[in-house]
């Protein structure tokens, strides 16, 4: 039970990426027993910080690719975990995005550039799908929920009739404020 024999020390980047690896190294201080590292970022951070306390990712993207295991079926070293394979969906979703509205030729990103690994990942993918379906990308900046409004701007100012956002993760109290900007006349035409 919490308190008597488990104690959970909590630590939030509060979206800011740049802040995981002081998180990380605060925790392997504390000389926990297991670090629970939620997506790709953490999930590095944790590993750079400590080659002895054992790591469960959690969601992470492409385990593998990302350097953080050697193998899905045998990781190796002290990191172990689930990998949400989310890169491997974006192109799916795009062409979800072309079926539901086949005349849609130019497509909107929300690119976050402080999560480079994880990001990197999925726009491949979004990329592959957009040449084979005929769809120009717009890669948007928006580091934090700020950016949301100008980057909705830009893609309705270019004509941008499509929009994928992968901040899900990172971002899911900024639901409602996608939502919103998503219902613009610009966007349901």
């Amino acid at each position: 039970m919490e308190g008597q024999n488990l104690t959970i020390e909590v630590r939030w980047g509060q979206g800011r990426f740049d802040r995981l690896p002081d998180l990380a190294v605060d925790l392997v201080g504390l000389k926990v027993d297991i670090i629970v590292a939620m997506v790709t970022q953490a999930s590095l951070a944790a590993k750079n910080a400590t080659r002895a306390i054992p790591i469960v990712m959690v969601g992470v993207a492409d385990p593998v690719g990302s350097g953080l295991v050697n193998a899905i079926a045998r990781p190796g070293g002290n990191i172990t975990g689930t990998s949400s394979m989310a890169a491997e969906v974006v192109g799916k979703q795009l062409e979800l995005l072309k079926e539901v509205v086949p005349k849609v030729s130019r497509v909107g990103v929300l690119w976050n550039p402080a999560n480079p690994v994880f990001q990197a990942l999925q726009l491949r993918e979004t990329e592959a799908a957009a040449q084979a379906l005929g769809v120009r990308l717009r890669i948007l900046e928006a580091r934090a929920p700020s950016d949301f409004e100008p980057a909705f701007a830009t893609a309705t100012k270019e004509h941008t009739r499509g929009f994928s956002s992968w901040w899900i993760r990172c971002s899911l109290c900024t639901r409602d404020e996608l939502q919103s900007l998503r219902q613009r006349p610009a966007f349901r035409q």
